[in-house]
């Protein structure tokens, strides 16, 4: 009999990193439940951005959010005015202090995601 393995958690230790990495052995629902909430609106806010991931890093005082964009023009928008906003949102959602780190994705060609999204993007557009 054959066991079906997910291919992320299989390959999890060799390709891939954790999405969150963060412990909790108290308030672990209400964590889960915060970082779901960040990255729903993160989706649903910036979807013109070219978001390829979103990584939540926890602390003991503060959360560590790091966006990979296609785009990073977009997020930062003037003179930072953009990530200030979401900064501030983010804290909203969280309840706690946010750190918000934005990457470029250097060939999104290669991403899966992004070509994807782009493709959803030109059905959407009837292009």
């Amino acid at each position: 009999m054959g066991h079906k393995v997910s291919p992320i958690s299989f390959r999890l230790p060799l390709t891939f990193d954790w999405k969150s990495k963060w412990f909790s052995s108290r308030d672990y629902a209400k964590l889960i439940h915060a970082d779901l909430n960040i990255r729903k609106y993160i989706d649903q806010k910036l979807r013109d951005a070219s978001i390829e991931s979103v990584n939540i890093h926890r602390g003991t005082n503060e959360i560590n959010v790091i966006i990979k964009s296609a785009k990073p023009g977009v997020l930062i928008g003037r003179s930072g005015a953009g990530a200030n906003e979401l900064k501030t949102a983010l804290e909203k959602i969280a309840g706690a202090r946010v750190r918000v780190s934005i990457e470029e994705v250097r060939k999104p060609d290669m991403s899966a995601t992004l070509i994807a999204q782009n493709i959803a993007f030109q059905i959407e557009r009837r292009a």
